[in-house]
């Protein structure tokens, strides 16, 4: 997905993560766990030999430098893999955080890869997938993009997420801090602020807090890529 437009996932991950490979049947015969916002559920250094998949809710996960600056490294959702960085080593390089009230399903690795697991080792590659091109577009946007296409960007993605798990993708709640965004995006807090003043001001978005409407999705894809759109070439003659 290094192409930062809206676009549907492929039909394989898409209908692994509206349950056809068993997801809702895992969620039924499995160890849930029901986390409250800012409980975590598992932090850096601790010994993993699972993972984690999320039923319900929002986490995110981020670790920590030595020097103590934090650093986000993604926000997960309903249908969402958690855990992955401590495969290699069982050994967890990051934090996960519930952002609200959070159901998770604990898989066990031992498990899934004898076929003892409703969740199939071929759905954790194919979610392992995801996350990784998530990862990629993540560290393009990156290394590529202003300020306010970072917003936009995120924005967009968030709302394509929302869209697959079958929610609305023009009017949602955030569930992450405006904090969080600017951590996650390389930002300062104030700049996140400025910018979605800004995108309020062109009629790109409503906000209230963390209720966010998106008023003109195709503007904001148009700003994410760096394509010109009418409303902009306007604001520039």
């Amino acid at each position: 997905m290094l192409n930062v437009a809206i676009k549907p996932l492929p039909a394989t991950v898409a209908e692994i993560r509206h349950g056809s490979c068993h997801l809702r049947s895992v969620a039924d015969r499995e160890e849930n766990v029901i986390l409250r916002a800012g409980s975590c559920l598992y932090r850096m250094n601790d010994e993993i030999d699972e993972v984690y998949l999320v039923n319900s809710g929002a986490l995110k996960v981020h670790r920590f430098s030595e020097s103590g600056e934090q650093q986000i490294l993604g926000f997960y959702l309903a249908g969402d893999i958690v855990g992955l960085d401590a495969l290699p080593t069982g050994i967890a390089c990051s934090e996960a955080v519930a952002l609200d009230t959070t159901s998770i399903t604990r898989i066990r690795l031992s498990s899934v890869f004898e076929g003892r697991e409703a969740f199939s080792s071929q759905d954790l590659v194919r979610l392992m997938g995801v996350s990784l091109t998530r990862e990629n577009d993540l560290a393009m946007m990156l290394s590529q993009r202003t300020a306010d296409r970072r917003l936009a960007w995120f924005l967009t993605e968030y709302a394509n997420r929302l869209t697959v798990i079958g929610f609305s993708p023009k009017e949602f709640s955030l569930p992450m801090t405006r904090t969080d965004i600017a951590l996650y995006l390389g930002l300062a807090l104030e700049t996140v602020c400025r910018e979605l003043a800004g995108f309020e001001e062109q009629g790109l978005i409503s906000k209230d807090r963390r209720r966010i409407k998106l008023l003109d999705m195709d503007a904001l894809q148009h700003l994410a890529t760096g394509d010109e759109h009418p409303c902009f070439a306007e604001l520039t003659h």
